[in-house]
């Protein structure tokens, strides 16, 4: 028979009090994220490490988004709202944030407090993160392009990665960006001095300044270890 749930608005309030001096300085804030049909309120206990031998996080995962609901619970287009909270009064949980290039940033997350992940109003998980060596933004004044050629030449940068979107300049198209790495270079830093363009350029030129935009990345998955002794948390999940 069809659902008979129907969706309904989710209202988040953050409020603070606090009295100083005789002067109150309290704040409050509310939001409305309308259409939610799915919520997960689970109580999970993190150990100190993972627990399995094979495990190459440090952990347990608590949270994995998936492109659809054939693969898992939580699909990253879907996903509105994310709380975790420590329930615990002494020891804090350490949360490891996997976006979909195989990046990880850390955050501590100390008792009693809770971590909000903020999602797109339109597109879930998607596009939320950065955990990368790489700016977001990136300058190059020594970009050097070629009418008709998708080759690009400039001094060594290690912040240029495929995907990377140009702009500043008209001697590339609207919508140009690094298709490929030609050249990382011969140190460590994968520094890049040649890469194509997914279409030719437009003007000649030697030493153009360029943004490059590394923009953000989605997140696969949320990790959790705690510190000294297992930590009780709790996860809350709202999806439209």
């Amino acid at each position: 028979m069809p659902t008979t749930i129907n969706t309904s608005d989710l209202t988040i309030i953050t409020r603070e009090l606090i009295t100083l001096g005789g002067n109150q300085y309290d704040s409050k804030h509310t939001q409305i994220i309308p259409n939610i049909k799915e919520v997960t309120k689970r109580l999970i206990t993190v150990p100190t490490a993972s627990i399995l031998s094979t495990d190459t996080n440090e952990g347990v995962e608590i949270l994995k988004m998936t492109p659809n609901l054939l693969t898992g619970p939580y699909k990253e287009a879907d996903v509105r709202y994310i709380r975790i909270t420590n329930l615990d009064d002494t020891n804090f949980v350490t949360l490891q944030l996997h976006n979909d290039q195989g990046n990880v940033t850390a955050k501590k997350l100390d008792f009693g407090s809770t971590y909000f992940y903020n999602c797109d109003n339109g597109s879930g998980s998607i596009d939320t993160m950065q955990a990368s060596s790489n700016t977001i933004v990136d300058y190059d004044a020594t970009v050097t392009f070629n009418k008709d050629d998708a080759t690009v030449l400039c001094n060594a940068n290690a912040f240029i990665r495929p995907g990377s979107k140009l702009s500043g300049s008209s001697h590339f198209p609207t919508g140009s960006y690094v298709a490929s790495i030609n050249n990382s270079g011969t140190n460590d830093l994968g520094e890049v001095t040649s890469f194509e363009l997914n279409t030719p350029a437009t003007l000649t030129g030697t030493n153009i300044p360029t943004v490059f935009q590394v923009g953000l990345q989605d997140l696969d998955a949320i990790y959790a270890v705690a510190d000294t002794e297992n930590v009780d948390i709790e996860i809350f999940v709202a999806s439209v």
